[in-house]
């Protein structure tokens, strides 16, 4: 039984492409020159800032040349998935799967943080070669923080913890409805059949004692399977220390992904806050331009400009939240990049 992530753990990513069009660019270029900055766009500088600190692809145009002349769209997945991986130095002893799933969903791409996969929706079409790339690149961001929330000292324990708790539940769920069916339609290999073939037996008999026996048992396997890997991460890369500001950043992460799924972190303000999600798309806002070769902050501007213009939500409490956030005062002078 291959688990597949239901729940809000794994955060699904909406593609929000970036055409580079005539009428676009037109509009990039014409914006003004700007000498100071005004409260509202304070949002922009802190992202330009942020996005400073996460890793670039810097991409050749021979790279690209050679990556984009894959015509198939599912070949180029496969090949823009290793591109990546190999410009963001990322080893192959802990690197994820790219998978491929039937999820009933409404997200076409996500990383499934406990079993270490990039998930690729098959019930969509493959979006253009650059959307590829740029969502790829996002779901990637996702990884980087989990590999340094395993690695982080005074976290990783908890991490481990964390991880073991929602992928037993997910486990435990899907358990619970293979077995509302019936033994045909388990559509399992043996091995799995004859494990479940226990658990109806046991159901069957009104045994639950030794049914949460065996059930438990699988709870201290996942564990010690994501224990391993722990120590392959360490292994490879180290540990880091508390207490400066990336492990500050990491435990703000960490918190974010506990608290997913209660009303206050799951409601529109909330997941466009999320320290996790916000790194993501930062990541992908980066690359997206360096695709468009459009200047990265005027691209955060047209970003910004758009989600000012697009429908708020009906909720009053959000609305105001999103209002204090956006014109939240700077407690540091920014400096404008050269291509402004």
């Amino acid at each position: 039984m291959k688990i597949i992530p239901t729940n809000n753990y794994n955060q699904p990513h909406k593609s929000t492409s970036f055409k580079s069009t005539p009428q676009l660019s037109a509009i990039l270029s014409s914006s003004p020159a700007k000498t100071s900055v005004a409260p509202l766009s304070q949002a922009i500088f802190k992202q330009y800032l942020d996005a400073l600190k996460l890793p670039k692809i810097n991409f050749t145009f021979e790279e690209l040349k050679k990556l984009f002349a894959i015509e198939n769209n599912e070949e180029f997945l496969e090949a823009g998935f290793n591109y990546l991986l190999k410009k963001l130095n990322i080893s192959d002893k802990i690197a994820p799967q790219l998978t491929y799933a039937d999820v009933n969903s409404d997200w076409s791409f996500g990383y499934d943080r406990c079993s270490n996969e990039i998930l690729v929706n098959t019930l969509y079409d493959l979006p253009s070669k650059e959307e590829i790339l740029v969502l790829l690149r996002h779901e990637l961001q996702h990884f980087i923080q989990n590999i340094d929330l395993y690695r982080q000292e005074k976290i990783k324990k908890n991490h481990l913890n964390h991880l073991t708790d929602i992928y037993f539940k997910e486990y435990a769920h899907q358990l619970q409805e293979t077995l509302k069916k019936s033994p045909e339609e388990w559509n399992d290999d043996k091995k799995r059949a004859k494990k479940l073939s226990t658990y109806k037996k046991y159901l069957d008999e009104g045994n639950l004692a030794a049914f949460n026996k065996k059930l438990l048992s699988e709870k201290e396997k996942i564990r010690k399977s994501l224990k391993k890997f722990q120590r392959n991460i360490i292994k490879t890369l180290g540990t880091t220390s508390a207490g400066t500001k990336r492990a500050q950043n990491n435990e703000r992460i960490h918190q974010a992904y506990i608290n997913y799924g209660t009303n206050k972190e799951m409601n529109w303000g909330r997941y466009l806050t999320n320290p996790s999600e916000y790194d993501a798309t930062l990541a992908e806002y980066l690359l997206e331009s360096e695709l468009s070769g459009v200047c990265f902050i005027k691209f955060l501007q047209y970003k910004y400009n758009k989600f000012l213009s697009s429908k708020l939500p009906e909720n009053v409490e959000i609305q105001a939240e999103l209002a204090e956030l956006l014109t939240e005062n700077p407690k540091t002078d920014f400096v404008l990049p050269n291509c402004f």
